[in-house]
């Protein structure tokens, strides 16, 4: 059987995966690659790379970050305090997170 028929069938088992959520996303993605791998569609070192790239580094780092603050409750009062300071005034609330936003980074 040819590599690309092969890739066709495994990347529709995983877009039926992601649509149904029967196994977790990540789950999903890691065993696409291992599948690729172990039917002959590509190299193993090629279907890792993508996970050790800066950019997934940064998602990750990013993800955690966010979780922390919902789960902290930090959003919620970063969010409590920005609707006293601005009201309902879109500019403002616009400036003030431009701002903050700058600031933080």
């Amino acid at each position: 059987m040819d590599a690309s028929i092969k890739s066709i069938i495994i990347i529709t088992f995983v877009i039926i995966c992601y649509g149904g959520n029967f196994i977790p996303y990540a789950t999903t993605s890691v065993l696409a690659c291992l599948a690729m791998v172990l039917f002959g569609v590509i190299p193993f070192s090629v279907a890792f790379a993508g996970f050790a790239s800066d950019t997934m580094m940064l998602v990750v780092g990013m993800i955690i970050l966010g979780n922390t603050l919902f789960e902290t409750g930090a959003a919620q009062m970063l969010g409590n305090k920005l609707t006293k300071v601005c009201g309902s005034s879109e500019k403002l609330f616009l400036a003030v997170c431009i701002s903050f936003t700058a600031l933080m980074s």
